[in-house]
Order: structure tokens, then sequence, then C-alpha cells
């Protein structure tokens, strides 16, 4: 049973770095008139960079889990084709970061907003998964991807 856990909002920032590709939120944040403020994503809180200072923040509140999601468009620059393994990279530091602090990783393993992703699947929404790389953290059960109309 979780007790406490943090959860990213969803946009790590370093949107021009490791081989990332475009989004469509990329797109839409800077298209002119688009945002009040004209601000954008593209560092938002930092946490492709600051992942580890976030982790002992986490540790030291005492959080026992943390919600992230993967920008698909990081692992799959152009939606299909090569894999970039700058992207992989990143994430299995950050996993391994997480188990090295006894905190759970909880990967949200799609986003509507990564165009390329949606593309390939045809919008359809994948459920949450437990990404673990030990084995001594419990799975999480899966469900079918259900249809977004």
């Amino acid at each position: 049973m979780l007790d406490w856990q943090a959860d990213q909002a969803g946009y790590e920032g370093a949107v021009k770095e490791d081989g990332r590709g475009k989004t469509t939120w990329d797109t839409f944040a800077h298209t002119f008139g688009k945002i009040v403020d004209f601000s954008n994503a593209d560092v938002a809180v930092d946490q492709y960079h600051r992942f580890e200072e976030d982790i002992q923040l986490m540790a030291d509140m005492g959080m026992d889990a943390y919600r992230f999601s993967i920008a698909w468009s990081r692992i799959l620059p152009n939606g299909i084709g090569q894999v970039n393994q700058a992207g992989i990279d990143h994430y299995n530091k950050l996993i391994d970061a997480l188990l090295a602090k006894a905190l759970i990783p909880l990967v949200i393993t799609m986003e509507q907003r990564n165009t390329q992703i949606s593309k390939l699947t045809s919008h359809k929404h994948f459920n949450e998964h437990l990404v673990c790389r030990n084995k001594t953290t419990p799975m999480l059960e899966t469900t079918k991807p259900q249809v977004v109309q």
C-alpha cells in the first residue's frame, strides 16, 4: 500500500536536448497568441536536469513513490523508427535513482499530447503501469487499452 507519493505534472522540460522530438504541445506553445503571457514549457520544472535533487527531497519528506510520465517524443523522436538511446538512458537513470532511495517508480505510459504516438495508437489511451527493474517491487496489473472518443 502506498502512503505518500509525489507526482510529476507531466512536463519535464529540456525540449531541445538529447534528441527529443517535437510534440503537439511544443507547436501550440510556440504559436503566437496561443499562450497569454507567451510562456512555454521548454524548461518547465526542469525535472530532466534536476531529478536527483527532486528525488532527495521526496526521500527527505518520507514519500514512498513517484508517478511520472515518459515523454515518448524523447524515446521515439520521429514517432516511429529508431529509438533514441539518450531518452532510454535518461529514464533508466531516473528509475535507478528512485529505487536507490526506496521510492517506487510509477510510470504513466502514454500522454495524448504526443502527436507521433497518438497517430500510431489511433488515439487509444493506455492505462498506467508500474515499471521497475528489480524483482522485489510488486508489479501493477495492466488492463487493455480503451478507445478515447
